[in-house]
């Protein structure tokens, strides 16, 4: 009765976290990632796509308003995908819990 009950919840909590890591994963689409760096007055955004270094030219003498907005962004990345990160590993326990409780059911 109590594994029942018990496994229904980690059912439950597994629903709920995979909503969660969609909708981060639908978020991170609209940031921007990587690292901001200036060369000469030029200004990129340097990140890694398929283990590759690749810079993306911003602009030239960007405003500290236009720095400040890119930098959010930037963070708002890296604290969404740290946030999917964990959702992942609680995933990971909690499948691993269901394989437990459901196998001797």
């Amino acid at each position: 009765m109590y594994k029942k009950r018990i496994l229904r919840e980690l059912m439950d909590k597994r629903i709920d976290l995979i909503n969660y890591i969609n909708e981060i994963d639908q978020r991170l689409l609209y940031y921007r990632k990587g690292s901001l760096f200036r060369k000469n007055n030029y200004f990129y955004i340097k990140y890694y796509e398929e283990g590759k270094v690749i810079s993306k030219y911003i602009g030239k003498d960007l405003t500290t308003e236009q720095i400040d907005n890119i930098n959010r962004e930037l963070k708002n990345h890296k604290t969404l995908q740290k946030k999917k990160i964990d959702y992942l590993r609680e995933l990971k326990e909690i499948e691993k819990l269901i394989r437990k409780y459901g196998r001797n059911l």
